[in-house]
């Protein structure tokens, strides 16, 4: 339902939709290299750069059908000097998280899935100067799986469901209308992710050693049609910067 990636060349973009972010902050981010590809460097503090999409109807609708996921990955070069930095989420104004990744405290590694702007008890996992994914996944009305780095880390039992029709994506901020509200992330954000269904431990496992496996492009469906019907389409090869990725092949295109 919401798939916003950093393409590598100076925008983040929802591939959905085709809605691109607005800046809350003055500091726009940098374009630099990482060790995983190119991409928005944030520069910590409070006018860090968060992003901010329009809120999506597609989006707030799912919020009410419970069995939602969310995902992000990131590699942060610094710990998070303000309480409640939120890597992604979607989130209302008021610093209302309705379902969002948060950073429990000001300066720690301890994290959450806040679900219906609850905060369940925080776990540590997160490291330094190394490639991290999170993935939320409610499995029913009042249960929840998060899997870090594809594996499973903890459970909750906050209720899913949320009625709203302003919860906006968010990469870097936990309030998307006011500067400094958890926005405090140094380093790169690669993207941030909603599923309208339940993602699996599998999938969570292989989303953590292959970012690009949920991607649809058109021209996927587009070539299984002609398969077999003597046509040739362009291809391109991208080599990626995953260890475990190897190459992938794509069809030139708008991607």
């Amino acid at each position: 339902m919401f798939y916003a990636y950093d393409t590598g060349g100076g925008l983040v973009l929802d591939l959905i939709s085709g809605s691109k972010p607005t800046r809350l902050n003055t500091t726009n981010p940098s374009h630099k290299p990482s060790p995983f590809g190119a991409g928005l460097k944030y520069p910590g503090g409070a006018t860090s750069g968060s992003l901010v999409w329009p809120a999506l109807p597609a989006v707030n609708t799912i919020l009410a059908a419970r069995l939602y996921s969310i995902a992000c990955a990131w590699y942060y070069t610094a710990v998070p000097g303000i309480a409640f930095t939120c890597s992604f989420g979607l989130n209302d104004a008021g610093n209302v998280s309705d379902a969002s990744f948060l950073f429990n405290a000001t300066a720690t590694d301890d994290m959450q899935w806040s679900v219906n702007n609850n905060n369940p008890v925080a776990f540590t996992s997160n490291t330094l100067n190394k490639f991290h994914s999170l993935v939320g996944a409610n499995t029913g009305a009042t249960a929840q799986s998060v899997y870090f780095d594809g594996a499973l880390k903890t459970t909750t039992a906050l209720t899913a469901s949320i009625t709203t029709t302003t919860s906006r994506p968010c990469i870097g901020t936990l309030d998307p209308a006011t500067t400094g509200q958890g926005n405090d992330q140094t380093g790169w954000i690669y993207y941030g992710a909603v599923w309208n269904r339940t993602v699996t431990s599998a999938e969570a496992f292989l989303l953590h050693n292959d970012p690009y496996c949920f991607l649809i492009y058109p021209e996927d469906e587009m070539f299984a049609s002609l398969v077999g019907a003597g046509f040739n389409p362009a291809t391109s090869m991208i080599e990626s910067s995953w260890p475990n990725i190897g190459r992938k092949i794509v069809l030139i295109g708008d991607r």
